[in-house]
C-alpha cells in the first residue's frame, strides 16, 4: 500500500491480496464512502456497486467478476482513492487519524477481519510525529519516506499523526509513555500520568496479575473531546486527549487489554460492560464519589435497555446493554458472589482465555454453583 500526503490531499493507492473462501462471483469490501476519485482493478472484475448488507449499518461494495472465483485460489485488487484531510480528518487542529472506525482502507467482508501490511508513506509534513501499532516495525529513511509492516494480522491499519509531538515520562524509569503535544502542559501531563499509574498498578495487582501490563503508551492528539469525542484502546496503548483527565475515562480504555479478546460484534459486552466494571473497581478506590455518581446513572440507563445477551453491535438500541447495563450486572453478580470470588472470576477470565458468555457461565458455576449460574444468565435474558 502506498500513501502520498500532497498538500491537503491524501493519495491512497492498495493493492489487496486475497485468498478466496466460499467459491462466488462477488466479493464483499467495507471502504469509508466519501473517498473521492476511486477506482477499483482487478482480473475479471466487471464492475462494483455500493450495495447494503443486512444487519450491518454501514454501505458495502459490491464487486462483480465475470466468472465463478473458486475457492481457494488469490486475487489480487487495486484501489486507487483519495482523501480530503481537511473535510474528513481534523488537519486544522493539528492531527491526522485514519483507523477502523471510518473504514478509510478496504477490508473484505466485515470489520472484524484480520489482515497483515505493508505501507508506505510519502510527504507526511516534517513536523508530524507518526504513530502506528505498538508492534508495527517503522523505518524512516533519509528523504523523510515512511515504511510499515505489520506482520502480526490485525483488523485495521492504524496511522496517527500529530503535529509538534513529543515523547514525555514522568521520571527516566517510568514504563509509561505520553505522546502529546509540546505545547500540553507538565503539569497536565502529571496529572493524568498519576491517573493512568495508579490505574495500572491496581488492576495489576487484582484481576490482572496473571498477564500485567508492562509498559504502555499513552496518546494525546492534538484536538479535543468535543471535535472527535471518544477514546480508544490498541492493546497497551490508548487513544485519548487532555481533556479525558479522569480516572473514569482512563481507567476504561486501559481496561481493554484485558478485555480486547471476545468478538465485539456478536458479543460486544464481554469487552466494554467488563471494562466499565474494571473503570467501577478502580473508581471505587481513588474517586468514590464519581463512583456513585456513574454507577447511579448507569442503572437508570439500564432499566429499559434490551437483554444483554441479544446486544450485537449492530442490534438496535444495544449500546445501553452492552455497554452499561452488562456492567450493572456484573456489580450485581458481585454483590451474590462477593469480592473475592469476582475477581478470582475475571482472573480466570483471563488465564483460560474465556471471550464468550456460554464459557463464562460454565466458570461461573465451577467457581460458585449451578444455582448462581442459571440467576446469572436469567439476568442476562432480562
Amino acid at each position: 500500500m502506498d500513501i502520498r500526503f500532497d498538500e491537503n490531499i491524501l493519495k491512497m493507492e492498495a493493492l489487496y491480496h486475497h485468498k478466496i473462501g466460499d467459491s462466488s462471483d462477488s466479493l464483499f469490501f467495507i471502504l469509508n464512502p466519501d473517498v473521492d476519485s476511486l477506482k477499483i482493478q482487478g482480473v475479471n472484475l466487471n464492475n462494483f456497486l455500493i450495495h447494503e448488507k443486512q444487519n450491518r449499518p454501514f454501505p458495502y461494495l459490491k464487486l462483480n467478476f465475470n466468472r465463478v472465483l473458486i475457492k481457494g485460489e488469490i486475487i489480487d485488487l487495486h484501489f486507487s482513492y483519495q482523501i480530503d484531510l481537511v473535510k474528513q480528518n481534523h488537519l486544522n487542529s493539528d492531527w491526522i487519524e485514519l483507523n477502523l472506525d471510518k473504514f478509510w482502507f478496504p477490508n473484505h467482508n466485515d470489520i472484524d477481519n484480520k489482515f497483515t501490511y505493508e505501507l508506505n508513506i510519502a510527504g507526511l509534513p516534517s513536523d508530524f510525529t507518526l504513530i502506528s501499532h505498538i508492534d508495527a516495525d517503522i523505518k524512516i529513511d533519509n528523504s523523510n519516506k515512511i515504511l510499515i509492516q505489520k506482520r502480526s494480522p490485525d483488523i485495521e491499519v492504524l496511522i496517527l499523526a500529530g503535529k509538534d509531538m513529543r515523547n514525555w515520562k514522568a521520571d527516566s524509569s517510568s514504563q509509561i509513555t505520553f505522546i502529546a503535544s509540546k505545547h500540553t502542559p507538565d503539569s497536565l501531563l502529571h496529572s493524568m500520568h498519576e491517573k493512568v499509574f495508579q490505574s495500572i498498578k491496581f488492576m495489576n495487582e487484582s484481576f490482572g496479575k496473571s498477564n500485567p501490563i508492562k509498559e504502555f503508551k499513552v496518546v494525546l492528539r492534538n484536538t479535543t473531546k468535543k471535535e472527535i469525542g471518544f477514546q480508544f484502546a490498541r492493546k497497551n496503548m490508548i487513544i485519548t486527549a487532555s481533556d479525558f483527565n479522569s480516572y473514569g475515562n482512563l481507567s476504561h480504555e486501559i481496561a481493554h487489554f484485558w478485555w480486547f479478546d471476545a468478538d465485539f460484534i456478536k458479543e460486544p459486552w464481554m469487552n466494554e460492560s467488563f471494562a466499565n466494571y474494571s473503570m467501577f473497581l478502580v473508581l471505587e478506590q481513588y474517586d468514590p464519589s464519581t463512583f456513585t455518581e456513574i454507577f447511579n446513572k448507569y442503572k437508570e440507563l439500564s432499566f429499559d435497555a434490551p437483554a444483554v445477551d441479544q446486544a450485537t453491535l449492530f442490534s438496535d438500541d444495544a449500546y445501553n446493554s452492552y455497554y452499561i447495563k452488562g456492567s450493572i450486572l456484573l456489580k450485581r453478580l458481585e454483590l451474590i458472589i462477593g469480592k473475592s470470588k469476582m475477581n478470582e472470576l475475571l482472573e480466570l477470565r483471563i488465564t483460560k482465555r474465556i471471550n464468550n458468555t456460554e464459557k463464562l457461565l460454565n466458570e461461573l458455576e465451577i467457581l460458585t454453583d449451578l444455582t448462581t449460574r442459571n440467576l446469572f444468565k436469567r439476568m442476562l435474558l432480562e
